[in-house]
């Protein structure tokens, strides 16, 4: 995302500098007791995945995607992405009809938040 920062959605590039991003991955994987600095907060709910919402695993899915069909436009414009053989070559082709097909956007990288 560095590389490309002002693409991005200015509140998205402020929840991700918070690292409320990282927080919220781990809630979507973790069970078990929250943390308060080293200590387990054995006062608190146990957090389950369930707890994070459709939505929201959507939106970051469909921005993943993104990133994908970039990369693979890249590739096809420049015969490479990376300008590194072994690199590009991590790009499966065979994987292009299911990058492209996925249908949601994620409204949260577009050109307009270049101002």
């Amino acid at each position: 995302m560095a590389r490309e920062l002002f693409d991005f959605s200015p509140k998205l590039v402020r929840f991700i500098e918070s690292k409320k991003l990282e927080h919220k991955k781990q809630q979507s994987v973790y069970v078990g007791l929250e943390r308060v600095g080293r200590r387990v907060d054995t006062t608190s709910r146990i957090s389950t995945p369930m707890r994070i919402k459709e939505r929201d695993a959507r939106q970051i899915i469909s921005l993943a995607n993104q990133e994908f069909v970039d990369i693979f436009n890249l590739i096809a414009l420049n015969d490479g992405y990376f300008g590194i053989f072994e690199l590009d070559a991590v790009i499966n082709p065979n994987e292009h009809q299911f990058i492209f097909a996925r249908p949601h956007k994620s409204g949260l990288k577009a050109r307009h938040f270049r101002k």
